[in-house]
Formats: C-alpha cells, structure tokens, sequence
C-alpha cells in the first residue's frame, strides 16, 4: 500500500469487474463448508506477498495469483497487465479456433473488457499513456486477463518481475516519453501506428486540422507503443508457459460494480443476506476444492478513504479459512505488499504482514458483489517455483 493509493484506486474502479451473472443457488456441500468452517490454507501456494505500487493493476496481481496456485510456477503480474493492455481483437480471430479466443470474442467479453478497455484508453491524453496517468493506472477484469495470459502464453515472475513498474511507469520507455515531452506532435508523427486494434486512420498528417481529435492523437499514440510494449515483454520473457489444455475462469458476479450493488440492495432487487450466502457458498467450494479464489468488493470496506469517495472497486483473493472467537473468517490477501498500516484500525490486529493480508469475517464486506475461481486440477500444496 503506498501514498497514491486513493487516486489509483479511481482508475480501475471501473473495469475490475469480473465474468457473468450467474442465479442464485446454493449447493448442499458448500452451505455445509460455509456452516463448518473447517480450516483450510493455500496462501503457501501463492508465494511472497506481492505489490501493485502505484499501479492500478489490482487486477493482474490477482489473476497472476490464481495463475500461480493452478501452474505450481510463480507468474508475472506486469506481464499479464501488458497482455491485457495490448490485447488485438484483430490478432485474436486470425488465431487457431480454441476455447480461449472463443470465450475472449464472447458477446460477454465484447460488451465489458474490449468496449470497457478502449474507452478507458481513450480518455488519457497521449503522452500520458506509459506514466504516472496511463497505463499502469488502467484497471482491469482478472477474467479477462486469465484468458488473454494463456493465449499468448504465460510469463514467469522472475523474467518480469514487479519491479519493472516504476513511479512513472515502465522504466524501459523513459526515454521515449521524456522525447514525448520535449516535443509532442513530432514524436507522435514519428511513432505513430496508423491502425490500432481494427481501426483503420484516415491518412495524412492528423495535425493538419485545428479540430483535429485528441481521441485519435491517443490511437496514434497507443498503436505506435504497442509493438515496442509487446517486443518488451517478449524479450524479457522468453520462451512462454503454456497451459494445455487451457482453463477458463467461472465467475459469480451479482453487480458490476460496488456502487451499482448498493443501488440494486436499495431499489430490492437484490437481498444482501442472499448474496451474502451466494458467494461464500462459492468461495467455500472453491477453498474446498483445493484453490484459492478471487474476489471483487470495494478496498474501503477494509482501508480507510483518504478522499470523499465512497466506493473504490477492487480485487483480492481469498486463500484461507478459519473460525475464530465463533465466527468463520477468511484471509484476504491483498496486493499491497507487507504494510499493514492501510487497513482500517480494527482490522489492524488480524493483519499478517508476512504473508501480505488481512482476516475479515464476510459481513465485513458489505461491498463483496463477485467471485471468481479458476477450476480444475490444483498441483500439490507448496511454494511456487520461481
């Protein structure tokens, strides 16, 4: 957890929205998991704490998690939130047929994460994508990003590690956009990509027109970095870890957003006992199975707001189960690295900064409105390979 964290949570406030509602039903083993609470623990399987920064990619660490608990290898949360970022709907349906590019191309995936992530692309001006105000404070679906790692293949931590992200952003294009500053309109001309995406400009000099629109200077701007990104983290990489056969995301979502969850409990459209008791039956079965989970709810049930916003949509996962003093806790691990010091006063005591999060009963997560897990077969519990 660091200074910005209040202004980074703005930014993926509006994309960390994970899969498909689903109904409400209960399943008889894990109302009885829920009613339990026999303790489980997979944090182990997670590795060492990790940390957005100032980052707003809450998103890649979770996914980067689940990731890691399913492959037994430690997987790079900065190189999924590239894949995420230069994503091409263009690339992905020349691609082999397969059950990621179907599922990537869904109506679903169309109307949240290509629509959602263009939009969000398009209101930073260009020469701020890359810094501070760009890319690393886009937000994300971790769905999304699970998907999107396994078609282009998965990169390990120790290749791209968290380090990479800087204050301003990745380090390896300092200097391109210290050239963006010094002169903004040559250095877009110069990098700029006529197409980004399926988006094909009009030619010529975009600049002729004093009414040209800064939408497309921002086009230009994220066509010509795409490349140089991808080759990036390509060449960091190396060769890729591949999941065969691939595993897709199931995700229980019961809103899109923290905010919209308020207003669907208050117009009665939704009961907060029944989606309480929806989703902890699907964390249940997922701990139950052998897996952590993730989760989507806002940061400030468990951080204290450092601004007048109400909400701040975020992603953790939960990797542990316990019952303590009669009441049945789960372990979120955050990507807010070893400070203990961003929670709330209350939640201060359970935190164990060892291992990066915080024990929360589920109705002090007024908030949780998604889960997502990841099936299939688990490796063996132990750390991470690096």
């Amino acid at each position: 957890m660091n200074r910005v964290l209040g202004l980074m949570l703005k930014f993926f406030v509006t994309l960390a929205i994970p899969g498909a509602i689903l109904g409400l039903s209960l399943s008889f083993e894990s109302v009885r998991a829920s009613e339990t609470c026999s303790a489980i623990d997979h944090t182990a399987r997670l590795g060492a704490p990790r940390d957005q920064g100032d980052s707003g990619w809450c998103y890649a660490h979770v996914a980067a998690d689940l990731l890691t608990a399913h492959t037994g290898q430690r997987i790079s949360a900065v190189d999924l939130a590239i894949q995420y970022s230069t994503a091409s709907r263009r690339e992905l349906r020349q691609s082999p047929a397969s059950p990621l590019r179907d599922f990537l191309l869904s109506p679903e995936q169309e109307r949240r994460f290509w629509e959602g992530r263009d939009q969000e692309f398009q209101s930073f001006r260009p020469r701020q994508y890359l810094s501070g105000q760009g890319l690393v404070s886009l937000g994300g679906s971790e769905d999304s990003a699970i998907a999107i790692g396994q078609w282009r293949g998965l990169c390990r931590e120790s290749d791209l590690p968290e380090r990479e992200v800087g204050d301003t952003g990745l380090r390896a294009f300092r200097e391109l956009r210290q050239r963006l500053r010094r002169n903004e309109v040559r250095t877009l001309l110069e990098l700029g990509s006529r197409r980004i995406g399926e988006c094909e400009l009009s030619p010529g000099d975009p600049t002729a027109s004093r009414t040209a629109n800064l939408n497309e200077f921002a086009q230009i701007m994220t066509g010509g970095l795409r490349e140089q990104v991808i080759q990036y983290a390509d060449r960091k990489c190396g060769e890729r870890l591949r999941i065969e056969p691939p595993v897709l995301p199931q995700a229980t979502v019961l809103a899109e957003s923290a905010e919209e969850l308020e207003k669907r409990l208050r117009l009665g459209q939704l009961r907060a006992g029944q989606v309480r008791a929806e989703l902890q039956a699907r964390i249940d079965a997922g701990l139950s199975a052998g897996r952590p989970v993730a989760i989507s709810y806002s940061a400030y049930d468990v951080m204290t707001p450092d601004d007048d916003a109400r909400h701040a949509d975020h992603a953790s996962v939960i990797s542990a189960r316990r019952m303590r003093a009669g009441r049945c806790e789960y372990f979120v691990r955050n990507s807010w690295g070893q400070d203990c010091s961003a929670y709330r006063p209350q939640f201060r005591s359970r935190c164990e900064s060892a291992r990066g999060g915080v024990w929360v009963s589920l109705d002090q997560l007024p908030s949780l409105y998604g889960v997502i897990d990841l099936p299939g077969a688990a490796p063996s519990a132990r750390s991470p390979s690096p």
